[in-house]
């Protein structure tokens, strides 16, 4: 995976994630692009009467914070044997994913996007995602504490179009591991494709 974009915002998870990201990055000789998108609600308050004015205290505060996380991000960046870049945008995070993500190999989230501040919203930037970019995303958790794209990889397959598009999308990854493992379960339903059919799929991929 050549072009690696993460999604960057201040929140717990931020850490596991770009770990994540460099990893991939370093193992496939890929550039990490780090996405930061503020969106203008942010900067809005609203009055009862249906007016709005702009939070001048609010958004000189959370620009300050931004140009602090840039800065250490770079820095730390700074140290890394990855090609890299920062982007700041004042835009819906959705939105600035969406763009970004568009030439991208990869999308790397967190669980949840700064819980701390109204004007982000857990797992919503995941679900949107999801349904509207083609770009296939990892979504690390908070307490991931190292990523090893070279270790031995589980595909879950169960037969389905889902699972099919996500092992299709994965396959940069999975050529990169030592050993790949798929687990089915046997459920009653009707597949799909057929249990066999991932690991004939990736057979032939070597």
């Amino acid at each position: 995976m050549k072009s690696v974009l993460l999604h960057v915002q201040e929140d717990e998870g931020l850490e596991a994630r770009m770990q994540a990201a460099l990893a991939i990055a370093r193992a496939s000789g890929g550039h990490l692009t780090c996405m930061h998108a503020t969106p203008m609600s942010a900067y809005v308050g609203y009055e009862g009467f249906g007016g709005a004015y702009v939070l001048t205290g609010l958004l000189a505060q959370l620009e300050e914070n931004a140009a602090a996380m840039q800065a250490r991000i770079e820095a730390q960046l700074a140290k890394e044997d990855v090609a890299w870049s920062y982007e700041q945008q004042k835009s819906d995070p959705v939105s600035a994913l969406l763009n970004g993500g568009a030439l991208a190999d990869l999308i790397v989230l967190g669980r949840a996007q700064d819980s701390r501040s109204a004007a982000y919203r857990p797992i919503s930037v995941i679900g949107q995602l999801l349904g509207a970019s083609h770009t296939p995303l990892l979504v690390c958790s908070n307490e991931q504490k190292r990523f090893d794209p070279l270790a031995p990889a589980v595909v879950a397959w169960n037969g389905s179009f889902e699972a099919a598009n996500a092992l299709r999308a994965a396959l940069p990854l999975l050529k990169q591991a030592s050993a790949v493992h798929i687990v089915t379960v046997d459920e009653d339903k009707n597949f799909d494709f057929p249990p066999l059919g991932a690991s004939e799929y990736l057979s032939r991929h070597d």
